[in-house]
């Protein structure tokens, strides 16, 4: 995907295909829409393929808003790539992801409304038809404006296309006269990976779970004996930790049971004497006999 009946085109960055997410079609409207994730300061190359391999279609692409020319897939030629808009007869212009820039001036804003609510948008309509050869035509509105936007579009966390390095191609130009059938209409929405995360367009890269004690990467070569048995080490070591940890938490449980039984019957650890030996449980009480009775009424001299 996207496909639409027999009309098939994807995106490549560095040679890959880019993943489509949240892929909507109408049958009877004849269009297709995806998400797909952006990688600003890379170049990308669209692709287009007719499965029927019988007709002549032309795929005209319009990035941001700004239509940049037409690519055909003919009987013999069933698909094509593009990575770049013509500039002249013989270069052309790479496609190019880049961030949106901003700006709080509104003169020197982009002020067309309709370009603004296209950026983050590739629209592809493909239609049958036939070609006629013809020559280049030059026009000021080939190369793709870097212009800023004002900060109050909310496009600030998104991506445009640019014109990246330009490079030698020589094309061949015919004109084109369609058949009169209803066009099939392709829109990829790109954005960076981390904004389509956040609208759950693409899910989240999963959580790693946290290990204690790494083990070094391993051979993949299942004769290696010294990879087997430093694998049986660390295994032996794992057990031997675990072993551990239960026999402390083992102990630890028996400890509170003993406080908890020690508190309830209202004991205390024993006290120790300066000299190492226990104390006695309670200090021995002996009777003392005074050593002279004073009578009523006796008058004693504290001077």
């Amino acid at each position: 995907m996207p496909r639409l009946e027999d009309y098939e085109t994807w995106i490549e960055v560095d040679d890959v295909r880019l993943k489509e997410y949240a892929v909507e079609s109408r049958i009877e409207e004849r269009d297709i829409r995806c998400w797909i994730p952006s990688q600003e300061g890379k170049n990308f190359v669209i692709h287009y393929k007719d499965h029927s391999e019988s007709r002549t279609i032309q795929w005209k692409l319009c990035a941001d808003g700004h239509e940049c020319g037409s690519i055909f897939t003919l009987p013999d030629k069933p698909q094509v790539a593009e990575a770049g808009m013509p500039i002249s007869a013989t270069e052309e212009q790479l496609y190019h992801f880049a961030r949106v820039t901003l700006t709080e001036d509104e003169h020197a804003a982009l002020q067309d409304e309709s370009l603004v609510k296209q950026l983050g948008t590739l629209k592809i309509v493909a239609r049958e038809g036939t070609t006629v050869p013809t020559t280049f035509h030059n026009s000021s509105n080939m190369l793709l404006e870097d212009k800023p936007v004002h900060e109050q579009a909310k496009k600030a966390a998104g991506h445009r296309v640019v014109g990246g390095t330009t490079v030698e191609n020589i094309c061949n130009w015919v004109d084109f006269e369609p058949s009169g059938e209803d066009p099939i209409t392709i829109v990829f929405q790109y954005g960076p990976e981390e904004f389509l995360q956040a609208k759950d367009i693409m899910p989240r890269p999963a959580r790693t779970p946290h290990v204690g004690h790494e083990r070094e990467e391993e051979n993949d070569d299942p004769h290696d004996e010294n990879n087997e048995a430093e694998e049986e080490n660390n295994e032996a070591d794992s057990e031997d930790e675990r072993a551990a940890k239960a026999r402390i938490l083992q102990l630890e449980e028996e400890l509170a049971a003993l406080r908890k039984r020690d508190k309830r019957k209202g004991k205390r650890p024993p006290m120790k004497r300066e000299d190492g030996h226990s104390a006695s449980k309670r200090p021995k009480m002996e009777d003392i006999e005074p050593n002279h009775v004073f009578k009523r009424g006796e008058v004693i001299d504290l001077t």
